[in-house]
């Protein structure tokens, strides 16, 4: 649910079921890469990315990809410990504003989308068959407001 706001972007990640529940391999960082998301916004499409093709945008748009190096942690029963496999966690940074890069000393609004009556439509496509739970983070543009010894945020 979004609050009325100027949001800068949404984060999207998902984490199988298993991997939160399972006690012998409880992995609640081993996020899946999404093969498909799309973001539209009153019917209009603000964000697509098909074939795994989110990591190419984040090059371009924030100069890194969106993944981790991690470490899988799985309960081998014969050792009685845990086995440690590298693994990579994946999530989506769907841009709602333009990037800006600010050198030291300056600053700058930079103001997102308007969200206030308007329909957000998420779509998403693990390529997986296994029950998925998926997470969302927004960012919004907000400001400290400060007046009669009291302080709030506005956004």
């Amino acid at each position: 649910m979004f609050r009325s706001g100027s949001v800068q972007g949404i984060m999207v990640w998902a984490v199988p079921n298993a991997s939160l529940t399972d006690v012998g391999a409880k992995n609640p960082f081993g996020y899946i890469p999404l093969q498909f998301v799309q973001l539209s916004v009153n019917g209009l499409v603000y964000f697509t990315a098909a074939n795994n093709s989110a990591q190419i945008w984040d090059l371009v748009e924030r100069k890194t990809a969106s993944s981790v190096s991690t470490t899988t942690l799985s309960w081998n029963s014969g050792t009685s410990a845990y086995d440690a496999t590298p693994s990579v966690a994946y999530w989506v940074w769907i841009p709602l504003a333009q990037g800006v890069e600010t050198l030291r000393d300056e600053s700058m609004l930079q103001n997102g989308l308007g969200i206030s009556n308007s329909t957000v439509q998420l779509e998403v496509a693990t390529g997986t068959s296994a029950a998925c739970t998926l997470y969302a983070s927004y960012y919004y543009s907000s400001t400290i407001l400060a007046s009669g010894g009291s302080c709030d945020y506005v956004f």
